[in-house]
């Protein structure tokens, strides 16, 4: 599981690792800050996901929206999508920013030119 969540949304965020971790379970928390993504941290979901490839993953923040902009980077990135239909496909996820939207284009744009 893949947790997108900080402290400061008021939840216990130990509370779900120890929950997690009880089941059996991987736990990794990237605290992302409402719509104020950063490039290190999509640059880290990135690298776990490429970790955890051959594994099921739960990935959940509060409402899908920090979720839509990682998945939308990741399908763009890694599975080859073009970054509209990755796009399209984030929002029928949960993506409803239009700074996260814009976000991951930059994101995907800088990645696609190293």
């Amino acid at each position: 599981m893949i947790n997108l969540r900080t402290d400061k949304e008021g939840v216990d965020l130990a509370a779900e690792e120890k929950l997690v971790r009880s089941l059996g379970l991987q736990y990794y928390n990237i605290p992302v800050v409402g719509a104020d993504l950063q490039e290190a941290q999509a640059t880290e979901f990135l690298k776990l996901m490429d970790e955890l490839r051959d594994e099921k993953v739960v990935l959940h923040c509060a409402s899908a929206n920090r979720v839509g902009a990682f998945l939308m980077i990741y399908r763009a990135l890694d599975d080859g999508l073009t970054p509209e239909q990755a796009e399209a496909e984030a929002r029928k996820v949960g993506l409803r920013s239009e700074s996260l939207a814009k976000f991951a284009h930059e994101v995907i744009s800088k990645q696609k030119a190293k």
